[in-house]
């Protein structure tokens, strides 16, 4: 008995090391993919505003060079200056929000213009979508309520919604057509539609979920929807789609308004 009970320990032992080893492996393991899916997130948040940064900078690099550069010229050069000057501090905040991702910051209300954060989007898009000769309609309730929301995040929803858009439509001369309405009292409606590929029925469901993507060659790492659903949840709000194939895709945001009572 004695014999069979110094076994049956030594047996136990043997089994919670074997146990210890396979947790720190599977805590190692979690450690790596946290790690991986943190460095993808980086540099997908990152490359949309350092893209608007090397489009004008590029831009202005050929314009001083020119030797019948004028002050009309100058002016312009300082209007794209300032774009950058908004695309680097949207980098310095993407930064600052992952730099402080483990203590979970707490996302502060406030009155926001939304029409203005989609002014400035699409001022910082307006090299890509002129190299991917994509027209782009905008349609804005003239009374558009303000909404309770952060600009850096939305700013960053709409330029993944953008940047899918024109490579749904990467293809073929395409139109973007934007709309933001009131919808009542409470709520505040943003759609995007292209005119792009669209997507299959099958993938619709899964096209919020982390790492999911169609893109080839890759143009995406499928956290850009993933992210912008979260913002939009983070924000009380909520995000749809509708999709036909080789007829394009809308996008339809629902924010919360900011109503002063």
């Amino acid at each position: 008995m004695e014999n069979h009970n110094k076994a049956v320990v030594k047996k136990v032992k043997k089994g919670t090391r074997k146990r210890k080893k396979t947790q720190t492996q599977l805590v190692q393991s979690a450690k790596i993919a946290a790690v991986g899916q943190l460095g993808a997130s980086v540099a997908h948040e990152l490359n949309n505003p350092l893209g608007g940064i090397l489009g004008y900078t590029q831009y202005l690099l050929d314009k001083i060079k020119k030797p019948d550069f004028s002050s009309t010229d100058f002016k312009n050069c300082k209007k794209k200056l300032k774009y950058i000057e908004i695309e680097a501090q949207r980098c310095k905040k993407i930064v600052e929000n992952l730099l402080l991702f483990s203590q979970k910051p707490v996302f502060h209300k406030k009155p926001l213009d939304i029409k203005s954060v989609l002014e400035n989007t699409f001022l910082t898009m307006e090299q890509h979508l002129f190299r991917y000769n994509i027209k782009a309609i905008y349609r804005f309730d003239p009374n558009l309520k303000k909404v309770v929301g952060d600009a850096d995040q939305m700013q960053q929803v709409f330029t993944n919604i953008i940047i899918n858009a024109l490579h749904a439509m990467s293809e073929k001369k395409g139109t973007l057509t934007v709309t933001a309405k009131n919808k009542n009292e409470n709520h505040v409606v943003i759609s995007f539609s292209d005119t792009g590929c669209g997507i299959p029925p099958n993938n619709i469901g899964k096209i919020f979920e982390p790492f999911f993507t169609t893109k080839q060659n890759d143009q995406g790492t499928g956290l850009g929807l993933s992210i912008s659903h979260e913002i939009i949840k983070k924000h009380q709000g909520d995000i749809k789609i509708k999709s036909q194939i080789g007829k394009g895709t809308t996008f339809t945001i629902f924010l919360v308004a900011f109503n002063k009572s």
